[in-house]
């Protein structure tokens, strides 16, 4: 990956430190499916922090 961010770097004239971030988001959030897809529970514990009219079966203003 760090080979991709420079290459990113050079190509696009892109800071190595902002495409390390965006490859780390990528990362986190792929992982982050995964861990919902294997155990769904979680995803229902998370709900609670989200704001009524987000989820299933919310208020619609």
């Amino acid at each position: 990956m760090i080979l991709g961010a420079d290459m990113m770097q050079r190509a696009v004239a892109v800071p190595a430190a902002i495409v390390l971030v965006i490859q780390g988001f990528v990362i986190l959030f792929v992982v982050a499916a995964d861990l919902i897809l294997r155990k769904p529970e979680l995803l229902e514990k998370f709900k609670g922090f989200l704001p009524k009219k987000y989820r299933k079966g919310g208020e619609t203003d």
